[in-house]
């Protein structure tokens, strides 16, 4: 019997879904972001295609595709016309005719003004000629997002050590060394410029167990993705994590500040009380005692409280050990303050 995947590929090379060539690792993340569930990751694709001049037909007939979809099932939200707006700029950006009945359906369906403000735009900047247009219809969205899921779980988790990876890497480095990431994430950074404030987006991969890798988008400048930041865990004596909270279990180990202190703060919203993640939660606090920023001491502060308001007696000693050991005073005072509070119990 021939392997599950092997079957996939020859089903979708006979349905004219497999690209003559292999996807290289960024071009699957690429498509991944297209076809996600989380609008987030969409819209991020989408400007990935519109700064990248290098953009490939396949890549363009995909976005295409997708807004033909959008286009079919328009609701008109901000969201949607945001995306199909951006949708259309990284269209307009191919310079292609090859796209202009797409983008003119779309302007003629939302009967939007801003749609019809980026549509017309994007109109204008189609000058290179084409043989053929645009066919809806020719990309199986549902049969592309179960090949790109196969490409994905047979790229293997390589055993790369995460501090190998350094910034300006490419994508394609990062995941030749760490396999393709058990999660992505995205980061929102608020940013002023002239009195405007604006928000920067930015994608993480996340690799259990070893860490994250911020991962920037410089398509403009011919780099494509390359590396910003690298992120290791903090490496934990703890067994497997078994309960309901995986996710925030795997988090609570990160070195990136501003992620934990958000994680931080959710767990102390919801008064989480489970014993194997406060356990964490105390391993955390004790290695990262001394923390290098406002956002590491919140995020710990935060943790403190945590523990504090657990009510478990067990977290003493942590507290202890972060009170006489933190050089931040404000971290230092929390913890014994915390510490104290389980002691009167």
């Amino acid at each position: 019997m021939l392997p599950r995947l092997l079957v996939l590929l020859l089903l979708f090379a006979a349905s004219g879904l497999a690209n003559a060539e292999p996807r290289s690792a960024s071009k699957l993340l690429l498509h991944t972001l297209l076809t996600n569930e989380n609008p987030n990751f969409i819209l991020m694709g989408a400007k990935a295609v519109e700064r990248d001049p290098a953009a490939d037909q396949f890549t363009l007939d995909l976005v295409a595709e997708l807004l033909d979809q959008r286009t079919r099932a328009h609701v008109a939200t901000e969201l949607d016309l945001d995306t199909t707006a951006w949708f259309m700029k990284a269209l307009g950006a191919s310079r292609n005719e090859r796209y202009r009945p797409v983008i003119e359906r779309a302007i003629s369906t939302y009967a939007n003004e801003k749609v019809s403000t980026f549509g017309n735009l994007s109109l204008a900047q189609l000058i290179l000629p084409s043989e053929s247009g645009f066919s809806a219809g020719s990309i199986s969205l549902d049969e592309f997002r179960i090949q790109l899921e196969s490409e994905r779980s047979a790229l293997v988790k390589a055993a790369g050590d995460i501090s190998v990876i350094k910034p300006a890497d490419s994508l394609d480095s990062v995941i030749a060394v760490m396999g393709y990431p058990d999660a992505l994430l995205e980061t929102v950074d608020s940013r002023g410029f002239g009195g405007w404030k604006f928000r920067v987006r930015s994608l993480q991969l996340q690799y259990y167990g070893r860490g994250l890798v911020d991962i920037d988008n410089r398509f403009a400048s011919g780099q494509g993705w390359t590396v910003s930041v690298v992120w290791p865990d903090v490496s934990t004596k703890a067994a497997p994590y078994s309960g309901p909270r995986p996710d925030d279990a795997r988090l609570i180990m990160t070195t990136e500040p501003m992620l934990l202190r958000k994680l931080a703060k959710r767990l102390v919203s919801k008064r989480v009380t489970e014993a194997e993640l406060l356990d964490r939660a105390a391993e955390r606090i004790q290695v990262l005692a001394n923390p290098k920023d406002e956002f590491e001491v919140d995020a710990l502060a935060l943790l403190v409280r945590l523990l504090a308001a657990s009510g478990n007696k067990k977290y003493i000693e942590a507290l202890g050990s972060v009170a006489a050991r933190s050089e931040d005073s404000s971290l230092a005072y929390r913890a014994k303050l915390a510490r104290e509070q389980l002691e009167a119990l």
